[in-house]
């Protein structure tokens, strides 16, 4: 997955914007 890139490169601000980006779409 995707997710694993994510954490190799940057973890805090590449979580951070996956998290908001499932707060979008939880919102929606």
């Amino acid at each position: 997955m995707v997710a694993g890139f994510l954490l190799v490169g940057q973890p805090r601000e590449l979580l951070k914007q996956f998290w908001y980006f499932l707060q979008a779409e939880k919102a929606t």
